[in-house]
């Protein structure tokens, strides 16, 4: 008896091919659009960028707009959104994405995350591997385990160059360094200079508010790192409200027997509120829903199958607390200057270029201009 395949689309059913459907689907809103062609200018002009931290609350899809840049020459299938980067040449990989592990020290997540670029790019230079020409090669990072930091920091790098990396991305960044030790965090925000200066790579992390303690280490570090800001959607703003109604509707575009928008639409007050502004948050609870309605054999999604799938009130209430105080910290980067320089320069008129010249005439070099020399005239 030959069982069909567990990852196949062939033996789904309609109902779980819809589910698969919004799983996969890529909604193109604001947010995300804004934040993509912010990490697009700084892809296109490397040479202005070192890191660029993209940064947000939790569930508003960050990880599907870090799939999205993955796939360099087109986001998805139909997407309206430019290439991130130049056609590349065959062999290369001008972009690597991995994830952030956690780890108890800074060394087995810096070695971590050494290794999975290393198995995207696969390794092809021995030399670069184990220092010797006349071994076999090491390839899809196989081997490295027990290798040491340097000779991983080496062979990473030498693969980067190979391949011709332009970027490398890094989901769940706020794992690379546990930021109540500032020692641990300066050496992680050190190592990611490094490598991007000596691969002349853009690195671009993804994570929550708590990759902003990067730009509380130095200012030489701080000085090399762009923030993106991806916020959610702010159920007190209208304009908001619309454009959150708008990936809702999407969502029901890819599945429109499961979710029949008209019928779910006046429960959208309780999706946006519960869903914290998130598009992530309200892809995976339609994902639930919909495994909710099917395992009980219902047609549809109905309100009652949203009901019980939503979040408790708890984590609404501290997804709300993160992202207002994540908020108002990202707000605080740029107050503090605006503030100085409204204190410092308030009332001070500033030089203009409206002085008449005496046109046709040419002063000698040393005579009097009238307009200057203001005590010489009086005389």
């Amino acid at each position: 008896m030959t069982l069909p395949a567990i990852n196949g689309t062939a033996s789904l059913s309609p109902a779980q091919k819809e589910l698969k459907a919004v799983t996969k689907a890529f909604v193109e809103h604001s947010f995300l659009v804004d934040a993509y062609m912010k990490i697009r200018q700084a892809l296109m002009l490397p040479e202005g960028y070192g890191v660029v931290l993209v940064v947000g609350p939790a569930g508003v899809g960050k990880s599907a707009l870090a799939s999205a840049c993955a796939a360099a020459q087109a986001p998805a299938p139909g997407s309206s959104l430019p290439p991130l980067l130049l056609p590349s040449p065959p062999g290369s990989i001008p972009i690597v994405s991995v994830a952030a592990r956690t780890g108890t020290t800074f060394m087995s997540r810096w070695k971590a995350l050494l290794l999975d670029i290393l198995k995207v790019t696969n390794q092809p230079l021995t030399e670069a591997a184990d220092g010797s020409k006349s071994s076999a090669p090491v390839v899809a990072g196989r081997g490295y385990e027990t290798f040491s930091i340097p000779r991983l920091e080496s062979a990473a790098i030498a693969s980067l160059r190979y391949r011709g990396t332009v970027a490398v991305i890094v989901d769940e960044g706020q794992d690379l360094a546990p930021f109540d030790s500032k020692l641990d965090s300066i050496q992680m925000a050190k190592s990611l200079k490094h490598l991007g200066s000596a691969t002349g790579t853009v690195l671009v992390v993804f994570g929550s508010y708590a990759l902003l303690n990067f730009l509380d280490l130095s200012a030489q570090l701080s000085r090399r790192c762009s923030v993106v800001h991806f916020p959610r959607y702010d159920v007190a703003k209208p304009a908001d409200r619309s454009n959150f109604q708008r990936v809702f509707s999407n969502f029901c575009s890819a599945a429109p027997t499961m979710l029949p928008y008209q019928q779910l639409s006046p429960a959208f007050p309780l999706l946006y509120t519960a869903s914290g502004g998130g598009t992530g948050n309200l892809r995976l609870w339609l994902v639930r829903a919909i495994g909710t309605a099917t395992a009980a054999g219902a047609p549809c999604v109905t309100t009652a199958h949203l009901h019980a799938e939503r979040l408790t009130d708890q984590t609404i209430q501290q997804m709300f607390e993160a992202a207002h105080s994540g908020e108002e910290r990202f707000a605080k980067l740029y107050s503090t200057l605006d503030a100085t320089i409204a204190s410092i320069f308030s009332g001070v008129p500033f030089p203009t270029s409206t002085v008449p010249t005496l046109s046709g005439q040419r002063r000698q070099p040393g005579k009097r201009n009238p307009h200057r020399d203001l005590i010489a005239a009086a005389a």
